[in-house]
């Protein structure tokens, strides 16, 4: 399993670009992780480090194209976006077109909350609704300020933090399935209440999202978790 975030200059595609890609390969069967490293992408670009550059975007295709399973917080409409711009802006790198295939590959939380729930979640959200501990040591704008000091290791750091925060939540969604909050589904739930997503082994939540509806019980009474052996 990949797990990926990164960091930009802004939240524009078409104006900003990536500072950091954070990452952590993690062997679900083992429950170890194989390797965490951050790539700087903003300082080999501010020092023209034209090879710096290239082995930096091999290194992320080559990650995204042998790993079956990707992990990410609002990968498949933010992250891959500016991944594939960014892979894309170098003719000599044979990188990933088959942005559908990247699609299937994502396990991406904020995409399942506004598929299922019809509204976003943000991350430090859902681990506050399911428990999981976050530690961070600043924000985005301060990510911004170190960027722009060239705090690489501070910057560094806290794009790693957000990796971590994803592998806990992932490890949490393997072992007990993960809340969503149901505020706005229209005629099924009370705006208070949460929904108890889980997974069959071919990575369905549709079916068992369904499955949980129908059960009409409070979360205390939903126990049974299907997220069996779908990552490698």
């Amino acid at each position: 399993m990949l797990i990926i975030d990164i960091e930009t200059t802004g939240l524009k595609i078409s104006e900003h670009r990536i500072k950091v890609i954070g990452t952590i390969l993690y062997d679900t069967k083992t429950k170890e992780i194989i390797k965490d490293q951050c790539f700087n992408v903003i300082k080999n670009e501010m020092e023209g480090n034209e090879v710096g550059i290239i082995e930096v975007k091999e290194s992320i295709a080559k990650l995204l194209l042998e790993y079956v399973s990707i992990v990410a917080f609002n990968g498949i409409n933010f992250d891959m976006p500016f991944i594939l711009k960014w892979l894309n802006q170098s003719p000599c790198i044979k990188s990933i077109n088959m942005y559908n295939d990247l699609d299937i590959k994502y396990l991406d939380f904020c995409a399942i909350s506004k598929k299922y729930t019809n509204c976003y979640i943000s991350l430090n959200n859902i681990c506050i609704l399911n428990e999981i501990q976050v530690c961070k040591s600043s924000n985005g704008a301060q990510a911004v300020i170190w960027a722009k000091e060239q705090n690489w290791t501070a910057l560094s750091e806290y794009c790693m933090q957000d990796v971590f925060v994803l592998l806990q939540l992932t490890q949490h969604a393997l072992e007990h399935g993960l809340y969503f909050a149901t505020s706005r589904i229209i005629g099924t739930t009370m705006p208070s209440e949460t929904i108890l997503m889980c997974f069959d082994d071919k990575f369905q939540p549709v079916l068992a999202f369904d499955k949980l509806l129908m059960l009409n019980k409070p979360k205390e009474c939903i126990t049974k978790i299907c997220l069996d052996d779908i990552f490698e």
